[in-house]
């Protein structure tokens, strides 16, 4: 397991203008050169990029990838200066920070959240991607089945349990190992303890906590999001899908075969698409599976002509 402090990357900060207001990114950046890799990030309270990928950054720089891992729009330290609260569309966020930083196109890499970040990137802009890996059991095909249980997923023992933690006076670091450690099979897995002080540093800062709990309890309504099969098969890009198999502590057990299902089938839907099962690993195997999955995504995007 990789140290959470790297010794590559380093956090820095950019501004670029769009419609909805100036955007402030904080970003971590390793390696150089023009064979870029974009990591994005997991949702979750508390969540960064670095945090999303911190074991894998140094892996892609020191094999020659020059990495950016920018965090999204209400995440960590970026924001919309001036306009509390806009919200922005993620592709058009993605392709501004890409023209900030010059990068006319990379290997797009992205975990729950940022795996359906970065598959709406490929349908909307798709020059803009060399090649996708998608984690976390996103993006999920949309079936009558899948449709319906996403529209529950904010109404579950887990995200009940967020709700609860964020509604008393001060998050404790116990509770928030323990919404850490339900992101894992192995809810001992070293990389535990300092992703939960990781986001216990991001909820305490002012102001936070309130902003997480009411997005907590927007999550009720708000469900997940699922991707029609026309969307899909759009795609031009290369992609490759690392799921973990077992996510006991993530979803219900009464809805986890369909969840399965419903991302394996996007396999059947891109055109140029394959697929890594990872048993015993949960929701984040960049992290739960590091090197197993450094060793993956290399091989993969060293692939990719």
């Amino acid at each position: 397991m990789a140290q959470f402090d790297s010794k590559r990357a380093r956090g820095q900060f950019l501004e670029f203008e769009h419609p909805g207001g100036t955007i402030r990114v904080h970003y971590h950046e390793a390696g150089s050169g023009d064979r870029h890799v974009m990591l994005v990030q997991s949702g979750g309270a508390g969540t960064s990029a670095y945090m999303s990928w911190f074991p894998n950054i140094d892996a892609f720089a020191a094999a020659g990838y020059h990495v950016h891992a920018p965090d999204m729009i209400g995440f960590a330290q970026s924001e919309v200066v001036g306009k509390p609260g806009e919200r922005i569309n993620s592709s058009e966020f993605l392709v501004g920070f890409m023209d900030a930083r010059g990068i006319p196109s990379a290997h797009y890499m992205g975990n729950s959240m940022g795996s359906n970040a970065i598959t709406r990137l490929a349908v909307d802009a798709p020059q803009r991607v060399r090649s996708l890996i998608v984690t976390g059991g996103e993006p999920r095909i949309e079936t009558e089945e899948s449709r319906a249980i996403s529209r529950e997923l904010g109404k579950t023992p887990r995200t009940d349990f967020v709700r609860e933690m964020f509604s008393k006076p001060e998050v404790s670091f116990e509770d928030m190992r323990h919404a850490t450690a339900d992101f894992f099979y192995d809810r001992d897995h070293p990389a535990i303890e300092p992703i939960a002080r990781s986001r216990l540093a991001m909820v305490t800062r002012p102001g936070v906590q309130e902003r997480e709990r009411a997005a907590a309890f927007r999550q009720i309504e708000g469900g997940r999001d699922t991707f029609g099969s026309s969307n899909l098969a759009r795609i031009q890009a290369p992609t490759y899908l690392v799921h973990g198999r077992d996510e006991p502590h993530f979803y219900p057990a009464e809805v986890a075969p369909a969840l399965v299902e419903a991302a394996f089938r996007v396999c059947q839907v891109i055109p140029d698409c394959s697929c890594t099962v990872l048993s015993y690993c949960g929701h984040w195997p960049q992290i739960e599976r590091a090197e197993t999955f450094n060793a993956l995504a290399l091989q993969f995007i060293g692939s990719v002509r």
